[in-house]
């Protein structure tokens, strides 16, 4: 996947979770928030406007990735998106 394709995607369930949160009842809210607390990160990343609290986020999400060896230990998340 592209840098781009993925930034499309990540932006299309963003919009999906903002739209969830403002349509539906608020039983969905929270599962919303929660894909946002996710997806929002990985955008400031990818956009190169990151906090040191994104960063983070995805080294432990990289970390748990790579002990369940979904990843090998020399990848990360964003290594493995084509340029």
């Amino acid at each position: 996947m592209t840098r781009d394709e993925l930034n499309k995607l990540i932006e299309e369930q963003i919009n999906a979770k903002a739209k969830t949160i403002i349509n539906e009842d608020a039983f969905h809210d929270d599962a919303a928030v929660g894909a946002l607390k996710i997806l929002l990160p990985l955008r400031r990343v990818l956009t190169k406007r990151q906090t040191l609290e994104d960063i983070g986020m995805l080294h432990a999400v990289n970390y748990v990735l790579q002990e369940l060896g979904v990843i090998s230990k020399d990848e990360t998340l964003l290594s493995m998106i084509e340029k």
